[in-house]
C-alpha cells in the first residue's frame, strides 16, 4: 500500500516538475525610470582613490569592480562603466575615495584558522555631471563588509579582501546603484 502511494507521489511530483519547465517564463517588469540628471547619461567613468593612511584597498581593482557592475545593469538603463580617466570623455564620472580603513576579526571554526572579518571602510563618493553638476553623493559612509579568510594577519585580510571583486563594490553599500540610478534610498 505505502509503495503505492509513494508511486503515486512520485509520479504527481514528475508531472508537475515537467509541466512547470514548459510554462512560459515569467514577465519581465520593466525597470524603473531613471532619475531626470541621468536621462542623457550613456557613460560614466569611474575613478577610485585611497586617501587613508593604510592604503589597504586596491584602488585600480575598486574602479575596475564599480565599473563592471554599472555595465551589469547595461541593458536596464543603457549605461556603461569606464575605469579611469584615460577612458577618454563621459558623460558623468563617479569618483570614490576611501577616507579610512577599519577591519574587526571574530573566529569561526575552532580551530582558529578561519576568521570572519569585518571590513569598515570609510567612503565619500560622488556622481558629477560632464558640466560639473553633482549628480549624486555620499559623504563619509561606512557600510559593513563581511567576509571569512584563513587568516588572522589583518593587512592580509585586507590583501585577500581587495582581490574579491564581488564583494569590493559593497564599500558603497548594497543598494547604491538603485540610489544611483533611480534615487531609491
Amino acid at each position: 500500500m505505502q509503495v503505492k502511494k509513494l508511486i503515486t507521489v512520485a509520479g504527481a511530483l514528475g508531472i508537475l516538475a515537467c509541466g512547470a519547465c514548459f510554462l512560459p517564463p515569467p514577465e519581465r517588469r520593466p525597470p524603473p525610470p531613471l532619475i531626470p540628471a541621468l536621462q542623457g547619461v550613456k557613460t560614466i567613468v569611474v575613478v577610485a582613490t585611497n586617501s587613508s593612511s593604510t592604503h589597504h584597498i586596491d584602488t585600480d581593482r575598486l574602479a575596475a569592480a564599480l565599473a563592471k557592475q554599472i555595465n551589469s545593469r547595461h541593458g536596464d538603463t543603457k549605461i556603461r562603466g569606464l575605469v579611469g580617466t584615460a577612458a577618454g570623455p563621459a558623460d558623468a564620472t563617479l569618483s570614490v575615495n576611501i577616507r579610512e580603513e577599519s577591519a574587526t576579526s571574530a573566529y569561526v571554526d575552532k580551530s582558529g584558522r578561519t576568521t570572519l572579518w569585518t571590513f569598515e571602510p570609510k567612503v565619500s563618493a560622488k556622481l558629477t555631471g560632464a558640466d560639473g553638476q553633482i549628480l549624486w553623493q555620499e559623504k563619509e559612509q561606512v557600510h559593513q563588509v563581511k567576509e571569512a579568510f584563513a587568516t588572522n594577519d589583518e593587512a592580509d585580510a585586507w590583501r585577500r579582501f581587495s582581490k574579491l571583486e564581488w564583494s569590493l563594490p559593497y564599500i558603497l553599500g548594497q543598494d547604491y546603484l538603485d540610489q544611483i540610478f533611480y534615487g531609491r534610498r
